[in-house]
């Protein structure tokens, strides 16, 4: 009898098993069809926002640049109200081309389609040139830029365009935090097979806790007034890391930040694929 009776409880706890096992069989189909679906809703949302952004991003140059060749006067003279309007529309026609700009290269990010050449530059020439793009700004708000970028002789193979959107995003960052009066350092440094670029401000500078939370796209830190999409530093990240390099931040709040990336010298065995 007793045996008998364990064999129906072993029958029955097997069937129980069975059960259970077909159930949680079919919850894994059901989650992979799922996931499939999500897969498939993420990939045409980021090809939705890529070809909008590829759509938009044209126009609002045309816009930019025609608006600029109206208020540097080359196609007549404009009243001073006439300038005060214009350039209201001018700044916030080139904000929302730096917004397109930073969702179109989210986009290549996110679906792995960023690309990226490797070609030979000076990096010294190519901080000079990227700082004297932002002397107007830097004046504007009276900060004291200094400089400290020797004439390396060396050249670096990386994409060049890639590179100084880095440093106009590290850059962007600096003048938007740094107040009135303020300071702005600037540092090249030579490092043997390695190039170091270092940016400080005297900012309000960045909890401890958040340093990792500005490099991430999904995060938003408050730091004051804000405009623009909060994806400079991410995208920033993302390009350095493309290039095998390293980009960090040290900061005390509230008296400021200093940005810093190294890269490798040579990158013609290629750049980082995923």
């Amino acid at each position: 009898m007793t045996i008998k009776k364990t064999k129906n409880d072993l029958e029955k706890q097997n069937w129980v098993l069975r059960k259970t096992r077909d159930t949680l069989t079919a919850l894994y189909k059901d989650l992979d069809k799922k996931n499939e679906k999500l897969k498939r809703f993420d990939e045409l949302k980021s090809q939705f926002v890529a070809n909008v952004s590829h759509e938009l991003k044209n126009p609002l140059f045309v816009i930019n640049e025609s608006l600029s060749v109206i208020l540097d006067g080359f196609v007549g003279e404009i009243n001073p109200e006439q300038k005060k309007m214009i350039k209201i529309g001018n700044d916030n026609v080139a904000r929302l081309l730096r917004l397109v700009t930073d969702m179109l290269d989210l986009s290549k990010i996110e679906s792995g389609k960023m690309e990226m050449r490797r070609e030979k530059f000076n990096m010294s020439e190519l901080v000079d040139e990227t700082l004297s793009g932002f002397e107007g700004e830097i004046a504007k708000k009276q900060i004291t830029l200094k400089k400290d970028i020797p004439s390396y002789e060396d050249f670096i193979w990386a994409d060049r365009d890639r590179i100084s959107e880095v440093i106009i995003n590290l850059l962007n960052n600096a003048i938007k935090y740094t107040p009135e009066n303020g300071n702005i350092g600037v540092k090249l440094e030579d490092a043997k097979e390695e190039i170091r670029f270092e940016i400080s401000d005297t900012g309000s500078g960045i909890l401890k806790e958040d340093y990792s939370k500005i490099f991430d796209k999904f995060e938003r830190v408050t730091l004051g007034k804000q405009d623009g999409t909060g994806l400079g530093l991410p995208i920033s990240k993302d390009i350095v890391e493309f290039h095998r390099g390293k980009i960090w931040v040290e900061s005390e709040f509230g008296k400021g930040s200093k940005f810093s990336f190294v890269l490798p010298k040579d990158l013609r065995g290629g750049v980082r694929t995923s």
